[in-house]
């Protein structure tokens, strides 16, 4: 993906008696190519819902290289818009431009360590198919002007074999600054992700507040107590009725404390686990147990873990853990996260754990 134009026709091309051959002779070789733009679209299914959606860009708004403190996440259905802004550090548009030319090769699992061009990847391409267009606009800190638009329309992108082109736009209109110039318009957030026209499919527009506020709180709890982050969500139905949660905060485990456990495994590396007895809510025991990596705040709830590994642990273990009898985490150092987050990556290190 770029921004740079296309070259004209024949610019830059080799003659055809000077372009490799693909035949069968000594020395030969044959070619692969694909579509761009069907590949980014396979890419944007790893994430099939608005719900994943916004999970993903709430997720980039938390990475390292942002630490957004306030993240705020409106889904309109009636005007079929979704908007989700954060206050963190934004990108300028050269940042941007690398991401978008190495796009393919930025995958979490690669850059967690190292807190990469990866971390926003994903997140720029999930509304891929569940929308028909949607813009990102950012501006660096620790500038109060200096804010750009890139403008993604599905189609035309899905439909872009080659050198695939995101149209940008400086937006000298918008500032951070607190007693703004005439004509410039103050906002609250550096970076914001606007989808429009959102897919009619009921599939795709899934949606509940409760599910979707659990969700954060379960991956996204390390780093939002680390960091003091609050997240506030608001959903607009169709027929206009409003549901909110205006202030989503880290979990704390409030149960009973378990002794931690600490075993060292040659293919998973150092194993934590800190388990609590989770306290009864209207005579009912509702725990999480999440799970995730010594080098990511990231955590990923326990029964997504199973959905891979049912052959590994035993069924006592299981049943166990997924009773809501306890809460707590399960960390290990050797472990890779997923690039969606959910898992981990399957290896030899997700075996011995």
């Amino acid at each position: 993906m770029s921004r740079r134009h296309r070259k004209s026709r024949g610019q830059g091309q080799q003659p055809q008696s000077q372009r490799p051959q693909a035949n069968a002779g000594n020395g030969s070789f044959s070619k692969i190519s694909f579509h761009q733009g069907k590949a980014l679209r396979h890419l944007a299914n790893t994430y099939p819902t608005i719900q994943a959606v916004i999970l993903e860009l709430v997720q980039n708004a938390l990475d390292r290289d942002v630490e957004a403190t306030k993240v705020t996440i409106l889904v309109d259905f009636q005007s079929g818009r979704l908007v989700v802004t954060d206050n963190g550090k934004g990108i300028s548009a050269d940042t941007m431009d690398r991401i978008l030319a190495t796009i393919a090769d930025s995958t979490r699992s690669a850059d967690q360590k190292k807190g990469g061009l990866g971390q926003f990847a994903l997140g720029l391409i999930s509304p891929l198919g569940k929308c028909d267009r949607y813009t990102f606009t950012s501006c660096p800190d620790p500038h109060l002007y200096g804010f750009h638009e890139w403008t993604v329309r599905c189609a035309q992108v899905e439909a872009q074999k080659d050198d695939i082109v995101i149209p940008m736009r400086p937006c000298p209109e918008l500032t951070l600054d607190e007693t703004p110039q005439k004509g410039k318009a103050k906002v609250a957030w550096r970076t914001k992700v606007e989808m429009f026209d959102l897919d009619k499919d009921s599939y795709i527009r899934r949606l509940d507040l409760d599910t979707l506020a659990t969700a954060i709180q379960n991956r996204y709890s390390a780093v939002m107590r680390k960091n003091k982050v609050k997240v506030s969500i608001e959903i607009i139905r169709e027929d206009g009725a409003k549901e909110a949660r205006p202030s989503v905060q880290a979990h704390q485990f409030r149960g009973q404390k378990l002794p931690e456990y600490k075993v060292e495994n040659p293919d998973a590396g150092v194993v934590v686990i800190q388990m609590y007895v989770a306290p009864k809510i209207k005579g009912d025991r509702r725990g999480d147990v999440v799970m995730g990596t010594f080098d990511s705040d990231f955590r990923f709830p326990f029964h997504y873990f199973v959905r891979g590994a049912t052959q590994l642990l035993p069924e006592d273990v299981i049943t166990a853990l997924s009773s809501g009898v306890f809460e707590g985490e399960i960390v290990a150092s050797k472990v890779k996260l997923h690039a969606n987050r959910e898992t981990f990556l399957k290896n030899e290190a997700f075996i011995g754990l």
